[in-house]
């Protein structure tokens, strides 16, 4: 039978019905992801969301287990084109509510939309299965613009994003007649969440148009492979998406073992690209600075689309050569992990020559792994002899992403999250307690009154520890303001405490103790009977004011004694957890106004803690005035102590330093620059 190709314009009208056909793909999964910055101010879960996301997307992989399942029971039997139009409908349909109902929350959980993105999750990672299965029903020369469209579905979520302005840095304002006092103005997008998934639904529906005269189109009639006539047509069909002088290999039949080896291939290639590369990338840039970090986000979603410009150029390679790409992208990215491995201090770090090479690693990785992706897809296309090699190829591949997924869950915390209204005992590791009311209201209201800016202390700006790497950095001011305070013994020692980011250089202690913190420390000590004689106050301005997760340096404490500490004003999240990056136990809870945390030393050597920021839906839903600062008074039982001559005495005397220990880690240069402006900064 003689096939007479079909006029260009037929062919090209096709294959954009499936460059739109492949964009409901992964389009609505990629446009949530850009729009976590948004969605997180307003969720109660704050930025613990994407875990929760990660997980419903990991375990959404149960549709292509089903659809697999179903295959080995009805074979071809199995129509996917019921399945694609279920999976387009409802995205559809789910993309809606989201647009409506992204903000929604059910008992401060933002259980609704978890639902809606887990219903996305199970939908895109099957329509991975059923839409390289539906291309055994067409020409092999249209599965690169499939290919097209889904590599377009990340791409096209980051420039819409781009559009909207998601990610704007936020501008301090200073509050008008004070000096320390500043707030946090963000930048708004220039369209909202809501209009964004709007967007999204729209492009899903002209893909559903698309696949709609897909099927009932006469023009794309004239592209379908039903049988084994037209099979033959397509490939001595000289008709080409991109014409090209390059000799193209003729197909062959595929043997069984080549199937498998390249179905292996694609499984192995899905859990480097889809899980070790996307883990490892913050790690892999960012020794090399904000600049090259920048440029390789700008870059690597790239990779994807330039890949289908390759396989028009060459579709067709023989097993060799594709098993030393392999090799290739798999070196280049052993490369990225042992770079990443060796973070914050790789080879080469802090250099142009270093950020060249890292991004151009990382991205040829990525490069060589979609186009073999594309490669081995049009091979099981045009020469394996089992129309299920596409379903079963698809399926492999998703299967190697569901192996990326599992490798990078991480353990759920157990989080608690506690009533604070009543005092909380057994906390941490079993030493921690909350006291409530441990101030009369009346008590703290005084307090917090003569604790204010412009009352009995004299705040100060302290600052990060410098970045060894590079010195020459200005240091990064802490979000808080604070003060170190003690009272002289009667031999006329001063009890004295190093953290590091205390420089006495530049921040001093006051003594003695102001008249309200003596006040607190003397109730302090008649309730508890702990002997504190050191505070520190800080003043958390706003709700942008935080501290990270710690533990509190014990060289110079009493390490049997508790570290105790007074709130006023605000309530704010404390959070206590047993590892700072991978928490398997979390407990949290908030700091009322005049309530006393005792935290033990058996918690503060296990536990990290810290006080967070307040997301957006927590500012509005609260009965506080977030406008109004918080004050903690930390005390502790200091056992190490200095005279007039800067003599260190006592527990930590074994280090004659005013700050902290630079053996222990956390050296502090001289900044004269600096020290002028704080210098002007404590005289306002």
């Amino acid at each position: 039978m003689h096939c007479n190709p079909l006029p260009s314009r037929a062919f090209l009208f096709t294959s954009t019905l499936f460059v739109l056909f492949g964009l409901s793909t992964w389009l609505d999964i990629n446009g949530v992801w850009v729009q976590l910055p948004l969605i997180v101010n307003s969720a109660p879960e704050g930025w613990s969301l994407p875990s929760y996301l990660t997980l419903a997307i990991a375990v959404a992989n149960i549709g292509p287990l089903i659809l697999m399942v179903l295959k080995l029971i009805f074979k071809q039997r199995l129509d996917e084109r019921i399945f694609i139009y279920i999976e387009i409908i409802v995205g559809l349909i789910s993309c809606a509510l989201i647009a409506q109902y992204w903000n929604r929350t059910t008992n401060n959980r933002s259980l609704a939309f978890i639902i809606l993105v887990f219903l996305l999750g199970t939908l895109d990672c099957t329509s991975t299965v059923t839409y390289s299965d539906y291309m055994k029903r067409y020409s092999h020369q249209l599965l690169n613009s499939l290919y097209l469209g889904e590599s377009l579905t990340s791409l096209l979520p980051s420039l819409l994003a781009l559009i909207q302005g998601v990610g704007g840095e936020a501008v301090c304002h200073t509050v008008n007649g004070t000096t320390n006092l500043s707030y946090p103005v963000y930048s708004r997008p220039r369209f909202s969440v809501q209009t964004y998934f709007w967007i999204l639904f729209s492009i899903i529906f002209v893909s559903l148009l698309a696949f709609l005269m897909l099927e009932y189109s006469q023009v794309s009639k004239h592209f379908r492979a039903m049988h084994s006539k037209q099979r033959t047509c397509d490939v001595n069909s000289t008709y080409e998406l991109a014409p090209t002088q390059l000799p193209v290999l003729a197909p062959t039949k595929m043997s069984n073992f080549t199937y498998y080896v390249l179905s292996s291939t694609s499984y192995f290639m899905c859990i480097i690209l889809f899980g070790i590369l996307p883990a490892i990338g913050t790690y892999t840039m960012l020794p090399y600075g904000q600049r090259a970090y920048y440029v390789s986000s700008l870059l690597l979603p790239l990779a994807s689309p330039l890949s289908v410009g390759f396989i028009l150029l060459r579709s067709i390679i023989r097993l060799p050569l594709i098993l030393f790409l392999l090799l290739i992208g798999t070196c280049l990215s052993i490369y990225a992990l042992i770079v990443a491995s060796q973070s914050p201090c790789p080879v080469l770090h802090d250099t142009v020559g270093g950020a060249i090479i890292v991004i151009s690693a990382y991205f040829l990785a990525q490069l060589i792994f979609n186009y073999l992706r594309l490669v081995i897809g049009n091979r099981v296309r045009q020469e394996y002899h089992k129309e299920s090699g596409l379903f079963w190829l698809g399926a492999i591949s998703q299967m190697g992403d569901e192996t990326a997924n599992i490798e990078n869950q991480q353990p759920a915390a157990n989080k608690q999250v506690f009533d604070s209204s009543k005092s909380l005992q057994n906390l941490g590791a079993g030493d921690t307690e909350l006291l409530v009311q441990f101030l009369t209201q009346d008590e703290a209201d005084e307090a917090m009154k003569n604790l204010s800016v412009g009352g009995e202390v004299e705040y100060q700006q302290w600052y990060h520890m410098p970045n060894r790497k590079k010195v020459s950095d200005p240091l990064l001011k802490l979000k808080r303001i604070k003060r170190a305070l003690a009272n002289k013994t009667d031999d006329g020692l001063i009890p004295y405490y190093r953290f590091p980011v205390n420089d006495q250089n530049r921040y001093g202690i006051l003594v003695p103790m102001t008249p309200t913190i003596e006040k607190i420390r003397q109730k302090i000590i008649e309730k508890t009977g702990v002997e504190v004689n050191h505070c520190v106050i800080l003043l958390y301005r706003n709700t942008d004011d935080c501290i990270g997760f710690h533990k509190d340096k014990t060289l110079d404490l009493d390490e049997d004694a508790p570290i105790i500490s007074l709130s006023l004003g605000c309530e704010r999240p404390y959070i206590l957890r047993d590892d700072i990056f991978k928490p398997t136990i979390e407990q949290e809870f908030k700091l009322p106004h005049g309530a006393l945390l005792r935290l033990g030393p058996k918690t503060n050597a296990t536990y990290y803690h810290s006080i967070r920021q307040l997301t957006k839906s927590e500012e509005l839903s609260t009965d506080n005035d977030l406008t109004s600062p918080r004050i903690s008074l930390t005390f502790r039982k200091v056992l190490t102590f200095k005279d007039e001559n800067d003599q260190v005495y006592g527990k930590g005397a074994q280090y004659q330093t005013l700050n902290w220990p630079e053996a222990l880690n956390g050296k502090h240069r001289y900044d004269k620059e600096l020290e002028l402006s704080l210098l002007e900064v404590i005289d306002n």
